[in-house]
């Protein structure tokens, strides 16, 4: 009689928790999050397949991710699992959209109405319309149509060991699209005001040939790509005829963006003149930078994701304390760098802790990087004309005759 009762109330206990982590979608429901439904599991070693997700031993091992939407650098392949069921007056299709841009690997199994599973592969490792069912810049999916009475169940496989995350949504096709064209605007003037600032000095530098105009150019370029990997518009524009390369992933370009910023730091600032032991860090982490780079050549792309933590003790320091003393010399140019790096700071800061898991993905902080790039490329470009209108006057000045320097 005990077991009987055990059992039916390990049954009882079962039922509810599949109810819990069930969605249930209204026909309002179009853009909802689904993260606080779904649940995890750690897939150590790549051992499991999606057959041996049905046995009930290894169901029970699934944890409910309570809203969480990165499991940060993990060496290891992520399963979660989605209930979705519709209220009786809501729409039957639904469109399932992952909002990591830049993930390595995901694979979505969905039930083929016989007892059996369809595998699609999305993330970097496919080209761009092979990993998806809908052009949009992050990863959709169609699911199946859903019913009233029984919920839908399917399963994600996420993996990237520089950063595991899957924010996950839900939506009504013609709701998302209307939303894609605001976002489109929004980041088409961002990259508007980055290519502008970049041409502007791109002529400079063909005019000039100096070295900060160059590595200007090169870091704003950095930044731009940057960008466009990390919204998905340059997978889907760009590159999207075959997997990312390389050198066009989150590491590669990152670390071109940061190899010239420490470039362009040394060059206007003067470091290796004026603030030696920064212009020394500063170049440690030029090779930090390639050593990320080539770490990701051949392979080993968690170490090189966590370079980029390393450097964070390294040329951003150096970077904002050499424009603090040279500012405190007297150099203007440096004040408005300090701004430009600052206002970046906050920024890279904010991906190192997405990447780590720390900071769970959101809309807000996915637009605050360009939001700084865009201040920064603005700042940097004010700094050097600074630079150049005032190295411009003090040549003026000292090639007046001499009495009129004394008048003066």
């Amino acid at each position: 009689m005990r077991v009987v009762l055990f059992a039916l109330l390990l049954s009882l206990c079962s039922q509810a928790s599949a109810h819990a982590e069930t969605a249930l979608l209204s026909a309002s429901d179009s853009g909802r999050g689904l993260n606080a439904h779904v649940t995890l599991l750690a897939d150590p070693g790549a051992e499991l397949n999606i057959d041996d997700l049905q046995r009930p031993d290894v169901q029970t091992r699934f944890v409910p991710a309570e809203g969480k939407a990165s499991v940060g650098q993990s060496p290891h392949p992520w399963w979660i699992r989605v209930s979705l069921q519709r209220e009786s007056d809501a729409p039957f299709r639904w469109w399932l959209e992952v909002g990591s841009v830049t993930l390595k690997d995901l694979r979505i199994y969905l039930p083929d109405g016989n007892g059996g599973w369809i595998e699609r592969q999305s993330g970097e490792l496919v080209g761009f319309n092979e990993g998806r069912d809908h052009a949009y810049r992050r990863m959709l999916f169609r699911l199946p149509l859903l019913g009233d009475s029984q919920p839908v169940t399917f399963y994600l496989r996420s993996y990237d060991p520089a950063g595991n995350s899957f924010p996950l949504k839900v939506w009504q096709l013609d709701a998302l699209q209307e939303q894609a064209v605001g976002e489109n605007l929004f980041l088409g003037l961002i990259y508007g005001v980055i290519l502008a600032m970049l041409l502007y000095n791109l002529f400079i530098y063909l005019s000039l040939r100096d070295s900060a105009y160059f590595w200007y150019v090169v870091t704003t370029t950095g930044a731009l790509l940057m960008i466009l990997a990390m919204t998905g518009h340059g997978f889907q524009y760009l590159w999207p005829n075959g997997p990312v390369p390389f050198w066009l992933d989150h590491i590669s370009i990152p670390a071109l963006w940061g190899f010239s910023a420490c470039r362009f730091t040394q060059t206007l600032l003067q470091t290796r003149q004026f603030v030696p032991w920064a212009h020394r860090l500063l170049t440690f982490a030029l090779t930090l930078y390639v050593t990320a780079v080539l770490l990701n050549a051949f392979g080993c792309r968690a170490f090189g994701a966590w370079v980029f933590v390393a450097l964070a003790l390294t040329a951003i320091p150096a970077s904002l304390w050499a424009s603090f003393r040279r500012w405190r010399q007297g150099y203007f140019p440096a004040l408005l760098y300090l701004l430009g790096c600052g206002v970046i700071l906050g920024s890279v800061n904010l991906l190192l802790l997405r990447a780590t898991g720390v900071v769970q993905p959101a809309a807000w902080n996915a637009y605050l990087f360009p939001l700084a790039v865009t201040a920064e490329s603005i700042l940097f470009s004010f700094a050097l004309a600074y630079r150049r209108s005032s190295s411009r006057n003090g040549q003026q000045r000292w090639s007046m005759p001499i009495r009129k320097r004394a008048r003066d």
